[in-house]
């Protein structure tokens, strides 16, 4: 038998796991090998160890797994990426047929659907987040307040909740709704008088704000200008040392914030008790109505704040879910804006719930509300966004350029601004008035208002103070007169807004002393008589300290390429 195997072995040793083939039988024997001797026991341990190696061993599961594994991945990527896809079509599809219904319908299915996601939102969330919209959780709506420098005014708008859609513009929401006094006007005059200022809000006694406090007009004052001012009213003369300086800074402090502060609190709550009633704010009941009341250490007035994000606390249940929207210049000093974040502050819980907002930025957003802003399909190279405000105040007038701005959005639109401002000082709404009432003094008397502004006074022609110059007429033999004079010059000015020519009539005016007889005003006044009026007040007075200023400052008010100005048109122009 060895002879047989000897023709299937290599020249060495067999290798290990060789299955040879069987015997043929048939097979002749082949000469053997030249370098293998047949051996028996060779034979025997090599025929053992082929029958060994006829065995099969099944893979290890560490093995097969990861291959497994990686198919369903990769199986799985593949069906997410075609659902992905598929998605994303459907998604254009659905909105072009959206944009197609809202062209042919104009309803914006989208937009509806946000609006109900923020009611329901706004149920279920009860403290507010930092990105979240802090106005969604005034169910009464916002309360604008615009503090002029003569005039405060209101205006009131109800939450989306508790409101219609009768918005006009690009916003959709309720329509805001001005405040009116208690004498019907849309607008109040920003004074206020203190019976007795202490320093204490405890023990001032009666306050009075608007008409009442114009009464009084001596002692009353102006929280505007008091917010403005750096010093104590009272102190001309400055004081002699740094303590002194540093406690008038103080008391002026506190007098602009409790002037401020009460003056919102009383106009606030007269016009929300109005529009929402007062059951929300009995106890904040301001004491333009209780003229009579006598000094109250314990009015809970002063105590409860009239604003409140949370009306259902102990301490805020007699408060209103409003939030405060106030207005500023936009050259208001830091110190101006220190003191009415403080004065508003003592009024709402928690503070810091109230918005400021640049009146030039407010004047953009309420024309774009009211959709009296160009459309801006036509800008060019990004252009068409600039606007350019003339806020014509009571005493002043500011002219502004706000742009939409670039690097920041609110609401998902881009914000707004300011990018230039000059603010004309003695020149407002109510110039228009003094020297109208001047007018009517010099026909009527036959007397110079502005004696001390004489046409043949030199000294008219430039500035010699540092204040701006003054249009109020003065009446010193008669001013009884003077409040009746402004009443009908006021409503004449409102009327030739819309007429060329309007009757001032104001009957037993004063006495005529020498025959014991009364005098009535009747007098036909045309509008190009107070634009007379204006445009001599302009260019003999308003021009020569615009000038003196720009020279004693570092930026011009005037434009140094065009001639100097010589009636209101060309002032504001330049």
């Amino acid at each position: 038998s060895t002879s047989h195997w000897q023709n299937f072995l290599p020249n060495s040793h067999p290798p290990r796991n060789t299955l040879l083939p069987p015997r043929h039988p048939h097979r002749l024997p082949l000469p053997p090998h030249p370098t293998l001797r047949p051996s028996s026991s060779f034979s025997a341990s090599f025929a053992a160890t082929a029958i060994q190696t006829r065995s099969y061993r099944a893979t290890p599961p560490k093995r097969i797994l990861p291959l497994l594994a990686a198919g369903v991945v990769g199986l799985g990527a593949v069906y997410t990426f075609r659902a992905l896809r598929q998605m994303d079509e459907d998604w254009e599809e659905y909105y072009e047929r959206v944009e197609e219904y809202r062209r042919v319908t104009g309803v914006d299915l989208e937009r509806q659907e946000e609006e109900e996601d923020e009611e329901n939102a706004g149920e279920q969330r009860d403290v507010p987040s930092e990105d979240w919209d802090l106005a969604a959780y005034f169910r009464q709506g916002t309360l604008a307040i615009d503090m002029g420098s003569t005039r405060l005014k209101l205006s009131h708008r109800s939450s989306r909740r508790t409101g219609g859609n009768v918005g006009g513009g690009d916003e959709a929401g309720p329509a805001p709704t001005v405040g009116v006094d208690r004498e019907g006007a849309r607008s109040t005059p920003n004074l206020i008088w203190f019976e007795s200022d202490t320093g204490d809000d405890d023990k001032d006694g009666n306050v009075l704000f608007g008409r009442l406090a114009a009464s009084r007009h001596a002692g009353a004052v102006n929280p505007r200008e008091a917010l403005f001012a750096n010093r104590h009213p009272g102190d001309e003369n400055g004081a002699d040392n740094d303590a002194d300086n540093d406690a008038i800074t103080r008391n002026g402090d506190a007098l602009a914030v409790k002037s401020a502060r009460e003056a919102i609190r009383i106009a606030a709550s007269d016009v929300l008790d109005q529009i929402l009633g007062g059951s929300h704010n009995n106890n904040n009941n301001n004491n333009s109505r209780n003229n009579n009341n006598n000094n109250n250490n314990n009015n809970p007035k002063r105590t409860h704040p009239l604003f409140a994000l949370d009306p259902s606390l102990p301490s805020t249940a007699t408060s209103y879910n409003v939030r405060p929207i106030l207005t500023y210049p936009p050259d208001a000093p830091a110190r101006y804006l220190e003191r009415y974040r403080k004065a508003v502050d003592d009024l709402t819980v928690p503070p810091g719930i109230a918005a400021f907002v640049p009146e030039p930025v407010a004047a953009v957003a309420g024309a774009e509300y009211y959709g009296w802003m160009p459309p801006k399909a036509n800008a060019v190279h990004g252009g068409g966004d600039s606007v350019l405000v003339v806020d014509v105040g009571g005493t002043c007038t500011t002219i502004s350029l706000v742009s939409s701005s670039s690097s920041g959005k609110e609401n998902g639109k881009p914000t707004k601004e300011i990018l230039y401002s000059a603010t004309l000082p003695s020149l407002g709404g109510d110039t228009f008035i003094d020297l109208l009432v001047g007018h009517l003094i010099q026909s009527f008397y036959g007397t110079d208002p502005y004696h001390q502004h004489d046409e043949n006074d030199t000294a008219a022609t430039a500035p010699t103070s540092s204040s701006p110059p003054s249009s109020k007429p003065a009446l010193p033999h008669d001013p009884q007169a003077l409040p009746r004079l402004y009443e009908s010059s006021t409503a004449a000015v409102h009327e030739l807004t819309r007429k060329s020519r309007t009757q001032i009539n104001v009957p037993y005016l004063t006495v005529d002393w020498q025959t014991r007889q009364p005098r009535h005003l009747d007098e036909g006044v045309a509008r190009h008589v107070v634009e007379s009026e204006v445009d001599r007040f302009v260019s003999r007075r308003l021009v020569p300290y615009y000038s003196g200023l720009s020279d004693a400052a570092s930026y011009s008010i005037l434009s140094n390429a065009m001639p100097p100005p010589k009636d209101l048109t060309t002032l504001l122009s330049s």
